[in-house]
């Protein structure tokens, strides 16, 4: 067996390894033992073999090998509704879609290889939705203070439930939190972007403030000082320039014992109220506003979306959280101009109306067959996958394979603005309905009224599948 390898240097070279190996003699008698005897040491006899997995080891790889097939029917709809990169010219080209894998002679195709198909589940109607909080929320200093979103999604028959479980104390985590920093009638909290900034201290006021800035003490009126003021200038005075100025100091001599001197004072700390059990204040807190939610939700849909298939619709929950590029919505708006509440709330909320837009018309004219479809895309478990060996390709998608329904609030100031462009776009489009929400998502009629059998009790488990703040 070779020896350790040795490091030396090499003058101003480097280092280079010297390896002292044995000689030929000792290394082939030691192969002939090896094959007279067997094996010199019991770790090199050979394997043995594989123990049979589990079943709990089969399912959890059956389950993984599921969501992967799902996964990748998902990145190719997400990829086909990017925007192929072109900041780099020459130098990008589109990414090969994963259902060309499954094409004949891809390495889907190896028998080797082991592949399962999707859950059926996921082959249900699936609702995307975008939540906006009632109230202002508040945020840290430096940060403008804003009405919170949430975009998650869920099936489309739990999708009420959903709702209602964001407005109960099961709301998950960022929801809650901006329930407790939002601006509730009974707070009294002030915005922070129209907060005035309290620099005197509690006992003082303001005047009194402004007055020792000005060098104004208690002794002195304000009267005084002016008169002051008008008398040391003069016509004829004699000018500034001629004014001459002693280098020498005056010298005051006294008798000061060390002992006595006393460390300068500086001046007291600000008042600062006292702090109050925070577990307590914000237990109370919560248990008031919880209790204002049945009748008034915190959380109210602007926009859901459903889609036929939850490949789909995840793809586009992704996609709507972000702009085209992945450039986050606030970071578009230039930092001065996100300053003003009002404007840079209203100028997100339109930014996030308009990707959605242009992601559900995307969709449907994909499903209408134009711009070549969704490669891929499945509507059960047992299929392979549109355009894999010509399937799904001889007629075009039936009316409730292509069927997206879009509800926006009726809350919502520009609401009925938002439908009249839906319908001119996509109105002519099989399978295509827009139609108003109210504040729990239910459903309108063309009055205005809600339509019956949308009632619906709240789930004590968490119903909703995949969510963002």
């Amino acid at each position: 067996m070779p020896n350790p390898v040795y490091w030396y240097p090499l003058g101003k070279v480097g280092i280079r390894p010297f390896i002292r190996r044995a000689s030929n003699q000792s290394l082939h008698a030691a192969s002939r033992a090896e094959r007279v005897n067997g094996p010199l040491n019991a770790k090199d006899a050979a394997p043995a073999p594989p123990k049979a997995p589990s079943k709990e080891q089969e399912a959890r790889v059956e389950k993984s090998r599921m969501e992967k097939a799902e996964r990748q029917e998902r990145m190719d709809i997400t990829m086909v509704l990017t925007p192929v990169k072109e900041h780099v010219g020459g130098f990008t080209r589109p990414k090969d879609l994963r259902a060309l894998y499954h094409f004949p002679g891809g390495p889907a195709t190896d028998p080797r290889k082991k592949h399962s198909s999707p859950m059926d589940e996921a082959y249900t109607s699936h609702t995307v939705f975008l939540l906006e909080s009632r109230y202002l929320v508040r945020r840290p200093i430096g940060i403008t203070d804003e009405y919170k979103y949430y975009t998650g999604i869920c099936q489309s028959k739990n999708f009420l439930a959903v709702v209602k479980q964001f407005n109960s104390e099961l709301s998950p985590g960022e929801a809650k939190e901006a329930m407790d920093n939002a601006y509730w009638p009974w707070t009294n909290y002030t915005i922070t972007s129209l907060r005035k900034t309290k620099w005197w201290t509690d006992p003082d006021d303001r005047e009194s403030a402004m007055k020792e800035l000005r060098g104004v003490s208690d002794n002195q009126s304000t009267t005084v000082l002016n008169e002051q003021r008008k008398s040391g200038i003069q016509a004829g005075s004699e000018p500034i320039a001629n004014v001459e100025l002693s280098d020498e100091e005056d010298e005051v001599e006294m008798d000061v014992d060390s002992s006595e001197a006393q460390v300068p004072q500086t001046s007291s700390a600000p008042y600062t109220p006292h702090a109050k059990n925070s577990v307590e204040t914000l237990r109370l807190h919560r248990a008031r506003y919880l209790a204002t939610l049945d009748s008034e939700p915190f959380w109210r849909p602007l926009l859901s979306v459903s889609f036929p298939t939850r490949p789909l619709a995840t793809s586009v929950v992704r996609l709507a959280k972000a702009l085209p590029h992945g450039l986050a919505y606030y970071a578009s708006i230039p930092s001065d101009e996100r300053k003003s509440v009002l404007s840079f709330s209203s100028r997100v909320r339109n930014l996030r109306m308009n990707r959605f837009r242009d992601l559900i018309k995307e969709v449907v004219i994909r499903l209408a067959g134009y711009r070549g479809g969704f490669p891929g895309l499945r509507y059960s478990s047992a299929d392979r996958g549109m355009t894999i060996n010509g399937e799904r390709l001889a007629e075009p998608l039936t009316v409730d394979e292509r069927k997206v329904s879009v509800g926006l609030a009726e809350w919502y100031w520009r609401g009925a603005e938002e439908r009249d462009i839906y319908q001119d776009m996509l109105g002519d489009f099989e399978g295509f309905e827009v139609f108003g929400i109210d504040d729990w998502g239910r459903r309108l009629d063309a009055a205005g009224k809600v339509e019956e059998g949308q009632e619906v009790q709240a789930s004590n488990r968490r119903i909703f599948e995949e969510g963002e703040e």
